[in-house]
């Protein structure tokens, strides 16, 4: 009884193996490879290589927003001014009479102020120009960037490529048996389908 309990359970246990063997051989024999393929997507926007309509499209955003760029700057280069002066206040106040002392410490408290103020003002105008930023960026380069990804995603379909990595986005380690570039291929064929004017 129990060697055929034995048996019986051998026979159960084996035809479960051939049974997992067979799907495992039926599964490998439908696989298919992948053609894989990298691209790097910041070099879209290359001055020289890259996508025109979205080079244009990228300068002139930053044209835009220059003034506003250059107005932070000239607010940062007054603190480092004032920043500047008041050191120097501190370092002569050791040197003065009381009198003197007295004036001194106004002037640097003033400074001070002035300095805690213009940094408030840059904070508040750099959150501003971020925001503002986004948002014509959406209004310009959004648009352009959906068409050369709708773009993309019909050439890889057309040259056979079912997975498509960008080495410009990704992040971790891959291995690649040296997968082709496609990127300047990609490039040349999107500005010769949509010139800019």
């Amino acid at each position: 009884m129990k060697n055929s309990l034995k048996i019986g359970f051998l026979y159960v246990f084996a035809s479960v193996l051939v049974l997992a063997f067979s799907s495992v051989m039926a599964a490998a024999q439908q696989f298919v490879p992948a053609k894989a393929a990298v691209i790097q997507s910041d070099a879209f926007y290359d001055e020289k290589a890259g996508i025109t309509k979205l080079v244009k499209a990228q300068a002139a955003l930053e044209a835009e927003f220059k003034p506003r760029e250059d107005e932070i700057v000239e607010m940062a280069a007054k603190i480092d001014k004032l920043n500047k002066e008041t050191a120097d206040l501190k370092a002569e106040l050791s040197k003065l009479d009381a009198h003197s002392k007295m004036g001194q410490n106004i002037i640097i408290d003033t400074n001070t102020s002035m300095i805690r103020s213009l940094e408030e003002r840059i904070k508040l105008k750099q959150d501003y120009t971020k925001k503002m930023f986004e948002l014509r960026q959406d209004i310009l380069v959004k648009p352009i960037f959906v068409d050369v990804s709708k773009a993309l995603g019909e050439y890889a379909k057309s040259h056979g490529i079912d997975i498509l990595i960008d080495l410009s986005k990704a992040q971790g380690v891959f291995y690649f048996s040296t997968p082709p570039d496609i990127t300047k291929a990609f490039i040349a064929d999107y500005n010769s389908k949509h010139p800019t004017p």
